[in-house]
């Protein structure tokens, strides 16, 4: 999971059959399509035919086919067709200026095609139109965290958090902003409430880790990062963060186990690849 993104998929939580703010019709009314369209268990292509096929058969009001369109996006985004994601944001926004879930996911594909222009201005639009809204706030927080604001983030997953003090997704990402602000004790807090309502999230395991490293407190982090790699022990980023830790207090030895470890798990970084090949491996 990229360490600097909201944590679920803001696209699947928006999709806009579940965001509709008006009822409906009966599926009989519109047909099989229109159905199909609005479920949320539909992804990718299947998603985006449906929907399709529901705007082609008619009889849909603005709102509903504003739903469509947008629906069709998401599952255009879901397979990479980013651009023709975008064509069909537009054309919900046509048909519909009012619906807010389409501007979130326009914001998604416009940053995934590097259209940066926009992607706050859709954010803004979101928020404006629904102030509670938790995943337009993560969207945005996650946007501007990988762009390198952390302040600006943060600003975001505190207010997601407020909105929903149990949601760990917000709460994990407060986390992250934390750490980069350099705050660790504030975010080994946020990283331990996640894992006390999901003790099995490894990545939540790994950045209490780290954020316990960066007081000094090595051995609750190397035990963080054994916990990490217990819960997924395919994954090459726990046994990375061990050496780091396992080098900081002078252990080569220990600390090139790990990395070749990482190694043989996947990881390719040109820093780790010369460790390797300096081990010998």
């Amino acid at each position: 999971m990229p360490l600097v993104a909201a944590r679920r998929s803001v696209a699947a939580l928006l999709i806009a059959g579940a965001a509709m703010l008006v009822p409906a019709a009966p599926a009989a009314a519109k047909g099989l399509w229109w159905t199909e369209c609005m479920d949320p268990a539909k992804l990718g292509a299947a998603l985006s035919q449906a929907c399709r096929r529901a705007v082609e058969t008619g009889g849909l009001s603005a709102r509903e086919q504003a739903a469509a369109f947008t629906n069709m996006g998401i599952g255009l985004a879901e397979i990479g067709r980013h651009g023709d994601a975008l064509t069909a944001y537009d054309q919900a926004v046509a048909a519909d200026p009012r619906f807010a879930p389409v501007y979130v996911n326009r914001a998604l594909s416009r940053a995934a095609r590097g259209q940066m222009r926009g992607v706050l201005d859709d954010y803004e639009t979101a928020i404006s139109m629904e102030p509670r809204d938790v995943g337009a706030r993560l969207g945005r927080g996650a946007f501007h965290l990988r762009r390198g604001a952390a302040a600006a983030a943060l600003l975001d997953f505190d207010a997601a958090v407020r909105l929903a003090p149990k949601d760990a997704d917000a709460i994990y990402n407060r986390g992250l902003a934390l750490s980069a602000l350099s705050r660790p004790r504030e975010a080994e807090a946020d990283f331990t409430h996640v894992l006390m309502l999901f003790p099995n999230d490894a990545s939540a395991m790994l950045e209490r880790g780290k954020a316990r490293g960066a007081q000094g407190l090595h051995r609750a982090a190397m035990a963080d990062y054994n916990g990490a790699a217990n819960l997924r022990p395919e994954w090459p980023a726990p046994q990375i963060a061990k050496g780091r830790a396992l080098d900081a207090v002078g252990d080569v030895r220990a600390a090139g186990q790990a990395y070749l470890r990482a190694f043989e798990l996947g990881a390719r970084d040109d820093w780790l690849r010369a460790k390797v090949q300096g081990m010998g491996g």
